[in-house]
């Protein structure tokens, strides 16, 4: 009975898997990139902006 379970198991799988998960996410990922109107691209120059520290300043509260 278990390894019944356990082939069963190992189909759906490998069927989940492969293919479908690939256009699965990359449906979704080309979706939610035009709901958003492309703003990962927009802003990206800004994020590594402040990733980079072009906003930082020593003068600020809290800065160690």
């Amino acid at each position: 009975m278990i390894e019944y379970l356990d082939k069963i198991m190992a189909t759906i799988a490998e069927v989940m898997w492969s293919m479908p998960l690939v256009i699965f996410l990359l449906g979704s990922g080309i979706f939610f990139t035009f709901y958003s109107r492309f703003t990962p691209f927009l802003y990206l120059r800004h994020a590594i902006d402040i990733l980079m520290g072009k906003y930082d300043s020593s003068n600020d509260p809290g800065q160690i």
